[in-house]
């Protein structure tokens, strides 16, 4: 008879355990206080490094990730969206403290209803939060940094950075 590790990671107690932790970690993300911004007055991009965050494709589910042509961003009642996709996580979040991917929604689907972005203003410049965590790009792709303060990815994040539009006028004649 072939003995298993009492708490390895295929034991079902650690398996309940992992499970509460994220249930427990949920429901510290819903009363965590979010300030900031819910609501932007003006348009804005999102870029990582000299790339913008793309446009989403049609369909639903589909991971953002950095492009050619810029997407145009509102933010309004903390909804985060583009023509007429939002821009969020699943609701299935792992919560494994590894960023977690941000996917284009169309505004009709239940992951459209669950996000909730903030502004916060530093300086001269906005940061976008979901729940309390920021943008990254890894590889092209877009993420949320759920752990910040750890370096907890090994590809190289790229911050996301939040520039308005501005409205280029035709020169006067």
């Amino acid at each position: 008879m072939t003995s298993r590790a009492f708490f390895g990671p295929s034991s079902m107690i650690f398996r309940c355990l992992k499970f509460l932790l994220n249930i427990w970690l949920l429901c510290v993300a819903a009363v965590i206080p979010r300030s900031g911004m819910t609501t932007l007055d003006f348009n804005f991009t999102l870029f990582a490094g000299d790339q913008p965050i793309a446009p989403g494709p049609d369909g639903s589910g589909v991971q953002a990730t950095l492009g050619l042509k810029p997407a145009v961003f509102t933010l309004k009642d903390g909804r985060l969206s583009s023509e007429d996709r939002f821009l969020g996580p699943t609701l299935w979040t792992t919560y494994d403290y590894m960023p977690q991917p941000i996917f284009w929604w169309q505004k009709d689907t239940p992951e459209s209803s669950e996000v909730d972005w903030v502004a916060q203003k530093h300086g001269d410049s906005y940061q976008l939060l979901e729940f309390g965590s920021p943008l990254i790009a890894i590889d092209g792709e877009i993420y949320e940094n759920i752990r910040p303060d750890t370096p907890t990815f090994s590809r190289g994040g790229v911050d996301v950075v939040l520039k308005p539009v501005t409205e280029e006028r035709e020169p006067e004649k």
